[in-house]
């Protein structure tokens, strides 16, 4: 049985294809991809078009905008030299009609060459990458798509440099070498490229084949990460109940800069830094990053947004789920690591206590929903404004703290009957990949049916609204609670961060309503001295450890060249959080937390009181 995508992919294929006459033909569309000079960062592209009509007459070749797993607009036009067009040997006329469009005007030809470069020297991004060492590509940002022919079958012929060879999650063509072939654009776009001398290590889990793909040097352990991968691949098809590929790759990029990664149908490419294999909470972070990637194969790639669905890769593509999509992984990431075993039920408790000192530290939680963040991804999230701490809320945190919130009463109102996980699954069953998206209404729906009570005000307040989180509230559903923890010799606060840049110490955030907001510090200043004497950002919390709450300091800065000085009265060090297991938890209480947690809660033992 062929999975979800491959499904979807072929209904839409098939749709466009009938529509019209009942005779009606289509060209083959084929890809090559060179790489003959990699020192120079430029991709040689040639895409074919053979079994055009004499309706073919203008052809517009299009660049996406923007890839999937990341919601802003990209320059990949800008990238694109050389640009021409050819049939039967013979140059034909083109013009650009906006950034990303390239027009080829043909005049009965049937068979048509575009050949272009593209300038690659963004791995950091994910998107595209060729230098002397290896090659990642990512379709969307290097092969253009012509719109009336998006959902035909294509092949892509890779033509690697020297003796690299090409690791992917697309399909090879028996007996051709490095010839690839997709049901159309979209899945291609979806199917990254590493080529190089990467390492490969083939698996079987779950009875089909996976891959794990390393490029770069490490202390990394390949067998024991493949045990790891194993577990993860079983917890998720447990959870979800299926694996919606044939076969699946995880592609790691090991460089000294490395980290995030991205989902894609079939695979997923990560980043991490070479070293980090051995510690074990450095580890922990590396698996923490498998689990979430490799959750959105189902979270995103097959359970999509309407918002999303289908991609419009010449523009943005506005959703207010991305607060599920993105932050409910992330919850998904905690709770499952846990439940494997990855982390222990106390190293997920300090987590949840990070979590709450995070989201209430965050000023923006005041001023922007989650839904209201989702929809403004491509212009607030991913731009890194200067003031998004004070203005913007992050739909991956506050996205996984709505989704701990909406798992726990869903569990309290249904005697823990129902839970998100249950949530889930029934968007994933009603929303298969090639029809429509579930939206925010849907997931309310889902939730009031499996709890037979309503979630119009729980919207409301916590996607649509701004309410205070009462993290007390809810994880004493699971029999936790929550307290401010004692910091033991804690300096007075700023509400600044300082980071150096090279010998210099530069303000990098400003809380509003913190002490250095309300003296007037700024973004960008250079911090060089309190209270007359030299600091810096290595030795200001120390030097802040002399004072105490309300004294008054004086800081000096360089702000525009011109020297400052802000008379600033300290503040008390913002509260840390325990999270603990109550003394006397209901058999609610405790049956919430053992299914939640996968843990059994732990039954103290009774002591013999003398008289």
């Amino acid at each position: 049985m062929k999975p979800h995508f491959w499904n979807g992919f072929m209904i839409a294929a098939t749709l466009l294809t009938t529509i019209g006459s009942g005779q009606a033909q289509h060209p083959t569309v084929r890809y090559q991809l060179g790489m003959s000079q990699p020192h120079t960062h430029l991709f040689e592209v040639e895409i074919t078009l053979d079994g055009l009509t004499k309706k073919d007459k203008a052809i517009d070749f299009i660049m996406p905008v923007w890839r999937s797993g990341r919601y802003v607009i990209f320059d990949f036009a800008g990238g694109v030299q050389e640009f021409a067009a050819a049939a039967n040997g013979v140059a034909m006329s083109w013009r650009k009609t906006d950034k990303s469009t390239w027009r080829v005007e043909n005049n009965g030809n049937s068979k048509v060459t575009v050949r272009y470069k593209v300038f690659a020297n963004e791995f950091e991004q994910r998107t595209r990458g060729l230098d002397d060492r290896h090659a990642f590509v990512d379709a969307s940002s290097v092969l253009m798509y012509v719109e009336k022919f998006r959902f035909l079958p294509l092949t892509l012929q890779v033509r690697p440099f020297g003796d690299w060879h090409v690791t992917t999650g697309l399909e090879a063509v028996t007996g051709q070498t490095n010839l690839f072939r997709a049901p159309n654009y979209d899945y291609l776009a979806d199917c990254p490229l590493e080529v190089g001398t990467q390492k490969d290590f083939d698996f079987i889990a779950e009875g089909k084949p996976h891959r794990l793909m390393i490029y770069g040097e490490g202390n990394w352990d390949a067998p024991k990460m493949i045990a790891d991968l194993k577990k993860i691949i079983t917890m998720c098809r447990e959870f979800w109940g299926d694996l919606p590929y044939e076969h699946y790759t995880f592609m790691l990029h090991c460089t000294p800069a490395g980290g995030g990664g991205t989902e894609h149908i079939n695979s997923t490419i990560m980043g991490t830094r070479p070293y980090i294999f051995r510690e074990a909470a450095s580890y922990r972070g590396f698996i923490g990053l498998a689990v979430h990637e490799y959750f959105h194969t189902w979270n995103v790639k097959q359970l999509r947004p309407a918002g999303i669905t289908p991609y419009d890769f010449t523009k943005e593509n506005y959703t207010d789920e991305l607060w599920l999509a993105e932050g409910g992984t992330d919850y998904y990431t905690t709770v499952l690591t846990r439940r494997a075993g990855f982390n222990s039920v106390e190293q997920t408790l300090e987590g949840l206590a990070t979590m709450i000192r995070n989201a209430y530290a965050r000023p923006g939680r005041h001023v922007q929903s989650l839904a209201e963040s989702s929809f403004d991804a491509w212009v607030k999230l991913w731009k890194n404004s200067l003031n998004a701490f004070n203005s913007e809320v992050d739909y991956y945190e506050k996205g996984e703290q709505v989704s701990l919130l909406l798992d726990l009463e869903m569990r309290q109102r249904s005697e823990n009957l129902a839970a998100l996980d249950d949530a889930m699954r029934t968007l994933y069953k009603r929303f298969p990949l090639g029809k429509k998206g579930y939206t925010n209404a849907d997931l309310q729906q889902v939730a009031e049916e499996l709890t037979k009570s309503s979630f119009a005000e729980f919207f409301a307040d916590y996607v649509y609204g701004k309410k205070e989180i009462d993290f007390a509230k809810f994880l004493a559903y699971a029999g936790l609670e929550v307290s401010e923890k004692k910091r033991e010799n804690a300096p007075p606060e700023l509400g600044m961060s300082v980071a150096p840049a090279g010998e210099r110490s530069i303000v990098r955030r400003v809380a509003a309503g913190s002490a250095a907001y309300n003296a007037g510090l700024d973004l960008g200043d250079e911090l060089l001295a309190l209270n007359g004497k030299r600091v810096r950002s290595s030795d200001l919390n120390e030097r802040l450890k002399d004072y105490k709450p309300g004294d008054k300091v004086t800081l000096t800065v360089f702000r525009d060249e011109a020297l400052r000085q802000f008379e600033v009265t300290l503040q008390a060090a913002a509260p840390e959080y325990r999270v603990q297991r109550a003394e006397n938890p209901t058999a609610l209480q405790k049956k919430i937390y053992n299914s939640w947690l996968n843990a059994e809660w732990p039954e103290e033992k009774s002591e013999t009181k003398k008289d």
